[in-house]
């Protein structure tokens, strides 16, 4: 449960992370954007409601094609969003806000399949890119015209993929 868990006041780290990385390289500034983002995203559904934030999600969510294709797809993911408990939802956004576990990837020494949207802006190719780099042996797919949700936006595509690693595996 989400009281159960540890609260860290990301503001503080934040301010001191900025003191400790004032070149604020470009790994430092996306990370601290991804902290902002969580953070300005928590304050959002607490004050507002997930009513709120429910385009911005859609739009990062799904690439303007499937908006215009899929509708039907578009109304589910509203749907499933909007039943979120707002205070679980504020706590993962500060949550995933803060998360980098970048460091922890050098260790994988298995089959990894990587996929990303080439639209995604939330984590975009470029950290695909970067994880497919520091995976020995990972496979990284790059969907053309999909964002965030690609397991839902490009499902056949995505398990097509997932199958063929598991083939492989035996």
């Amino acid at each position: 449960m989400a009281e159960d868990l540890p609260f860290v006041d990301t503001n503080i780290f934040v301010r001191h992370f900025r003191q400790d990385h004032a070149d604020h390289s470009p790994r430092a500034t996306a990370f601290l954007t991804r902290i902002e983002s969580g953070q300005e995203r928590a304050r959002t559904a607490e004050e507002k409601g997930l009513a709120a934030l429910v385009d911005f999600q859609l739009k990062r969510w799904f690439a303007d094609r499937t908006h215009a294709e899929q509708p039907a797809l578009i109304d589910q993911a509203k749907r499933v969003f909007l039943a979120n408990d707002v205070a679980g939802y504020a706590a993962s956004c500060r949550a995933l806000g803060a998360m980098d576990l970048r460091g922890k990837v050098d260790g994988i020494q298995c089959p990894t399949l990587i996929v990303v949207g080439d639209e995604d802006y939330a984590t975009p190719p470029s950290m695909a890119e970067d994880l497919h780099r520091r995976i020995g042996g990972s496979e990284l797919v790059v969907l053309p015209s999909v964002r965030h949700l690609s397991a839902w936006e490009a499902a056949d595509v995505v398990n097509g993929h997932i199958d063929r690693l598991l083939a492989r595996l035996g």
